[in-house]
């Protein structure tokens, strides 16, 4: 099999990713130790930036800072000996609880995990079942969104409202979805009837 290459584009599409994967029955509970507090989340709105993604209510948006933090934390702990493209994602719960995943790489690709996938499971497992915000980032802060698999998978536990910060690094700020913006015909189990 021929080596992944290393090399990405400025913005990752996230389509023709496979070496975006996560981490965590390996490494145990990846819950971020310490709780985003209300206060983190309404410091102040001027560190939305500009060029976030098109809202009404941007300048709702509560601070990303601590969620984007600990997706970025959470990338030592990703296993990329192919790809060497660190992922971290940080889930925050409807109460405040965050909950992060890192890719793992398998030479079999398939078998992979990707990080909002593992973030996520962890939070289910632990009996949450309403999310609010998600920060995404990967090592190269390229704006890297979930992939249609990770978006399909969120639909499933989250609302069409749920924002998404995607990591452009300090001096550009994070751009701001929502995952009815990033998967706005999901299949559900209407769909399935």
């Amino acid at each position: 099999m021929p080596p992944v290459s290393t090399t990405s584009p400025a913005r990752t599409d996230p389509c023709q990713r496979t070496d975006h994967i996560a981490v965590g029955a390996f490494l145990g509970p990846l819950t971020v130790p310490f709780d985003v507090t209300s206060d983190d989340r309404e410091d102040d709105a001027d560190r939305n930036h500009d060029n976030d993604h098109d809202h009404d209510n941007d300048h709702d948006l509560p601070d990303p800072h601590n969620l984007i933090a600990a997706a970025r934390d959470i990338q030592s702990a990703a296993h990329v000996p192919y790809s060497e493209y660190r992922v971290g994602a940080a889930l925050e719960t409807a109460d405040g609880e965050v909950f992060v995943g890192c890719n793992l790489e398998n030479a079999n690709f398939s078998n992979s995990l990707h990080a909002e996938e593992v973030a996520i499971a962890e939070a289910v497992k632990n009996g949450h079942r309403e999310f609010t915000r998600l920060a995404v980032s990967s090592d190269r802060r390229d704006g890297v969104t979930p992939c249609g698999m990770c978006r399909q998978t969120l639909s499933e536990f989250c609302e069409d409202d749920l924002i998404v910060f995607c990591d452009e690094g300090e001096d550009e700020g994070p751009t701001v979805y929502t995952l009815g913006d990033l998967l706005p015909n999901t299949i559900s189990e209407e769909t399935l009837e």
